[in-house]
C-alpha cells in the first residue's frame, strides 16, 4: 500500500561534479572510498588454541 515502487527505483550514483555544490558522488565508488577506511583483519580458522604472548 505505502510502497508502490519497490524494486522500481533507479539505483544510480548521485551527487555533484566539480563545483556544483552538491558534494561527493554517493552510491558509487567515490562515496564508498570517502566514507570508509581500509582495515586489515586476521582470522585464524585453524581451531588451534593459542597462548597469549605479550611480546
Amino acid at each position: 500500500i505505502n510502497s508502490p515502487t519497490i524494486g522500481g527505483e533507479a539505483q544510480l550514483p548521485f551527487g555533484g561534479i566539480k563545483n556544483t555544490g552538491l558534494g561527493h558522488r554517493e552510491m558509487a565508488r567515490e562515496g564508498l572510498e570517502f566514507f570508509t577506511r581500509l582495515k586489515t583483519v586476521f582470522i585464524d580458522y585453524t581451531g588451534r588454541k593459542r597462548e597469549t604472548n605479550i611480546y
